[in-house]
């Protein structure tokens, strides 16, 4: 097992070659030297955005996989390990986290199959016996449905990659895990966080965004020289200060919100679950600013 030490090292290179490669993957090293080091928001913001880009990157779906075992949504694992097996073919590793889901999904014999199959060939492997522990604990150990954490409810208009992507957030430290997040969500085309400024010049400085934007267009330029534009003027004729705007466009929406001397939003397809995605940006952006403004 790699020390703290260790981990912070591959990162940092990682980092670095993602630095002068956006598009290497790498980012699947990356996401899961975070998930080794318990970050585990930040390892799924990080994963998710690198799929966007290498959909049939086989490493970064066992990631996945991993990162969805953890949050106990164990169909979404086994989805993720499938399709990594699609790519790279059946191995010793991915048998071994097969027979852990399967124990997840209490699917027992399937999973003693696997792992009295695996003995067969490797009968010291301290891994396997720790998966024939794990599998006698878990027959005698009654239903639930994430190990020692409680399922969290899911909210109308929520799929289950929102859920799992709203329970991990939770654990983001910061606005670009935060706008990674949001950005894998389906028909979300651009998100961001900006600081405002009282620079006639520069209105705003970005904090992060995500996302490819609107037909090319500078999205964030747009939400937030908008909400700038607007808020300013209904300052100006006493109106109040705005806090919240949303528009319709004719093939999507966008939305910012302050938040302190935040501004955050999001532009979206057609077919965006609105409600359910300003919540999800609500709450993770309220856990990051906090952090954000005692540093």
């Amino acid at each position: 097992m790699l020390s703290v030490a260790q981990l912070d090292e591959r990162i940092e290179k990682c980092l670095a070659i993602l630095a002068d490669n956006p598009h290497s993957q790498v980012f699947a090293a990356l996401a899961d030297a975070h998930r080794k080091r318990g970050e585990f928001g930040r390892a799924f913001a990080i994963c998710k955005s690198g799929l966007k880009r290498h959909p049939n990157y086989a490493p970064a779906h066992i990631v996945m996989a991993k990162l969805y075992l953890h949050q106990g949504m164990y169909e979404d694992a086994m989805q993720s390990l499938k399709h990594a097996e699609s790519e790279d073919g059946v191995t010793r590793a991915s048998e071994q986290l097969e027979a852990e889901v399967l124990i997840g999904m209490r699917e027992f014999a399937r999973a003693r199959a696997i792992i009295d199959r695996l003995r067969l060939t490797d009968r010291g492997n301290p891994v396997i016996k720790e998966l024939a522990a794990q599998l006698k604990t878990a027959q005698g150990s009654p239903i639930r449905t994430t190990p020692g954490v409680e399922q969290e409810p899911s909210k109308p208009g929520m799929t289950q990659d929102d859920v799992a992507g709203a329970s991990i957030l939770e654990e983001t430290a910061d606005w670009t895990s935060w706008a990674a997040s949001l950005a894998a969500c389906p028909h979300v085309i651009k998100v961001f966080a900006v600081a405002l400024s009282d620079s006639g010049t520069t209105p705003f400085s970005v904090l992060a965004e995500d996302g490819q934007g609107i037909a090319g267009a500078d999205a964030v330029s747009i939400c937030s020289a908008m909400f700038a534009s607007i808020d300013a003027e209904c300052r100006a004729k006493g109106a109040g200060v705005v806090e919240e705007l949303r528009v319709e466009r004719s093939d999507g929406e966008m939305w910012c919100r302050r938040l302190d001397a935040r501004v955050i939003g999001f532009a979206g397809q057609n077919g965006l679950s609105y409600g359910a995605l300003r919540q999800k940006a609500l709450d993770g952006a309220a856990r990051v600013n906090n952090t954000d403004m005692v540093k």
